[in-house]
């Protein structure tokens, strides 16, 4: 067991040295030359392009929210119950073990317990 352990230490510890130096260098390389392709296709004054033989590439726009004032788009919502679509069903975890403990069952939720697996390196 403990040769198993010690493996998955060993195993996270190098994921973690990959991620931390090579994507980040990636992942900042990446951003820089977006911004340069975007900066280069608002010049030509075209949405996209199309090298070939690698792919095309293509400036694409979305409408998404931003909330300013929490309270205030709550209420909005409040009166009128199709508004609820405006938000995302995602549910809030450690406020359900909250509830669930104060209140008992939550109407239209029951809790399953996900299992996973923790691993941490002593110091």
């Amino acid at each position: 067991m403990n040769d198993l352990i010690n493996r998955l230490f060993a195993v996270r510890r190098e994921i973690e040295d990959i991620k931390r130096i090579q994507l980040k260098d990636l992942e900042a390389e990446k951003k820089d030359l977006e911004t340069q392709v975007f900066g280069a296709l608002d010049e030509l004054g075209v949405d996209g392009t199309t090298i070939k033989g690698m792919g095309t590439v293509s400036i694409t726009e979305q409408v998404v929210p931003q909330a300013e004032d929490w309270d205030k788009f709550y209420d909005y919502i409040m009166e009128d119950k199709m508004r609820f679509m405006l938000l995302n069903k995602a549910l809030n975890a450690p406020s359900f073990r909250e509830a669930l403990t104060i209140e008992g069952d939550i109407p239209g939720l029951v809790p399953y317990t996900k299992r996973s697996l923790s691993v941490r390196k002593t110091a």
